[in-house]
């Protein structure tokens, strides 16, 4: 893949991921700041293990999930990881960054997708199964039920992320790249 760092000015860091998962170490003090994130709010606070060290949840409550980032790398840093540990990240990233080069949403048809240069194609050639290529790589089969949306187009978002389970990996600077430019949106509020 190419490196797509011309979009914008915002810091790819592929040294630290979004890490997002639930903290091992006891959170006791209350969150001190709230970041909204497009129409989902999340509080912060202070992890009780790591000096400096953060952990969020959603504003409605739930687990506290620990992050990678802290107060040191910015709000920008924090609201990028907190984007990242939506399960349905790379979900949505596809969703903002297929585009459809050819071919309708019928039942025996090829159509042709580009992710950032990358090639991808789905056929569904029945009720049972579906036909994924991912750039130069071999065709691989899937049971086309693994889609649960009523949209096509998310159907074969869902069917190339069901072939391919890696492709978080794969895409892991360019979705760390649009969470930086989502997050850049973000509204941190103090909490008293």
């Amino acid at each position: 893949m190419e490196d797509f760092a011309h979009m914008t000015d915002a810091r790819i860091d592929s040294g630290r991921p979004a890490v997002s998962m639930p903290c091992a170490a006891p959170v006791s003090s209350a969150p001190f700041a709230k970041i909204a994130l497009g129409d989902r709010a999340f509080q912060v606070c202070d992890r009780d293990d790591i000096e400096g060290a953060l952990a969020f949840r959603p504003e409605t409550g739930g687990a506290w999930l620990c992050l990678s980032h802290s107060l040191e790398d910015g709000w920008l840093r924090i609201g990028a990881d907190i984007l990242q540990s939506d399960p349905d990240a790379l979900r949505h990233f596809l969703t903002t960054h297929a585009v459809r080069q050819t071919g309708w949403y019928r039942i025996g048809e090829e159509i042709v997708f580009d992710t950032l240069g990358t090639p991808w194609s789905v056929r569904r050639m029945d009720a049972s199964h579906a036909e994924v290529t991912f750039g130069d790589e071999a065709t691989r089969r899937v049971d086309p039920s693994v889609a649960t949306s009523d949209d096509p187009r998310e159907q074969a978002i869902e069917v190339l992320i069901a072939a391919y389970p890696d492709l978080g990996e794969r895409f892991g600077p360019e979705i760390d790249h649009w969470a930086v430019r989502l997050a850049s949106g973000g509204v941190v509020t103090p909490i008293f």
